[in-house]
């Protein structure tokens, strides 16, 4: 199994980090000049923390829409982007955008 570094926020917006023994896990802060980076040391992973479904990028979950547009932001790209349709896939039905009259 990989090694894990769980990242939990709770109710109250507070951070834990939680890492799979041997995991070294660093906190870099750039406004903290004089000491930007700390070594943390992290608690277990909690067992039954990983128990539920989870997402991953680009599963079309809110939170993945949310990474995708900051991600935008920082790339200084616009998020959303016109998308050309290609006739000749749209001729041989490889498109899937007929309309509803197509069906």
């Amino acid at each position: 199994m990989a090694k894990r570094v769980v990242i939990w926020q709770d109710g109250d917006r507070w951070l834990t980090v939680f890492a799979d023994e041997g995991v070294e896990v660093f906190w870099v802060d750039e406004g903290a000049k004089a000491d930007r980076t700390y070594k943390m040391t992290p608690s277990p992973v909690p067992e039954g923390l990983l128990d539920d479904e989870y997402g991953y990028a680009d599963d079309g979950s809110a939170a993945s829409i949310r990474a995708n547009r900051a991600m935008a932001a920082i790339e200084g790209r616009p998020f959303l982007q016109a998308v050309r349709k290609d006739e000749k896939s749209r001729e041989e039905g490889e498109c899937g955008d007929d309309g509803p009259e197509a069906a």
